[in-house]
């Protein structure tokens, strides 16, 4: 109601060909039926996870009735331009950052991994199951109760740019200190939303352009890729 609507608006967008919902935080996709009627919507996409929030599975209900078209998502589907990599229809959990989908695409030869807010047990999941995570840019959100982007998978997935969706308000998304000195150890490119703003990335034929809304612009070809380093996979403990 204060941002999402606004935010499209502005950039005069009526209407969304797809909607996706990664998972069942009601911080995240709370807003869902609301979005979808404003921006009339009819293809919706959420995970098969099955989680525990009751007003997540009164929505997810709501949103399998007409006009809306919804379809659930698990490891090895595919929607649109992206691969389905996590979860499995039998993975369960507590967390619901844990069933988080998390999504693979390649754009004119830029591939872009997309983990939501994917919590610990969820990443090591990805990591025994994918053979190959590369990708030139990986956006993660803040899980709930442990940190994204846990070493190992960073070295799995050796991006150019990294991409933290983090807020200001309230504060548990926020992006913690240790995370960003872990980051900062890697020698990436790091965007942090709470500060960047939002971040468009523009697919192109002969390039991939990334700006912010404080004015950033890089261009994916021009960052380096992350190296992996022996030091990393010692400065996270195990949860």
């Amino acid at each position: 109601g204060f941002v999402a609507r606004h935010f499209l608006r502005a950039k005069g967008v009526n209407h969304l060909p797809r909607v996706m919902l990664t998972h069942g935080d009601l911080k995240h996709v709370g807003g869902a039926e609301g979005l979808v009627a404003e921006v009339h919507c009819h293809d919706i996409f959420a995970s098969s996870f099955r989680f525990r929030s009751v007003t997540y599975r009164r929505i997810f209900a709501n949103l399998q009735r007409a006009p809306f078209h919804l379809q659930t998502l698990h490891r090895g589907d595919k929607a649109g331009p992206w691969h389905i990599l996590h979860p499995t229809e039998a993975d369960e959990s507590t967390q619901a950052d844990d069933g988080a989908l998390v999504r693979q695409g390649e754009f004119h030869g830029a591939k872009l991994l997309l983990l939501s807010d994917l919590g610990r047990a969820g990443q090591n999941l990805l990591l025994d199951r994918s053979n190959d995570l590369r990708a030139d840019i990986v956006v993660s959100g803040i899980p709930t109760q442990t940190e994204p982007l846990c070493d190992a998978l960073l070295d799995a997935i050796r991006p150019r740019l990294i991409i933290i969706a983090a807020s200001e308000l309230p504060a548990t998304p926020r992006a913690s200190e240790r995370l960003k000195e872990r980051l900062t150890r890697r020698d990436v490119t790091v965007l942090h939303t709470r500060e960047a703003g939002a971040v468009t990335i523009s697919f192109r034929l002969t390039d991939c352009e990334i700006t912010t809304a404080d004015h950033q612009h890089f261009n994916l070809k021009d960052l380096p890729t992350m190296r992996v380093s022996p030091q990393s996979l010692t400065s996270e403990p195990e949860e």
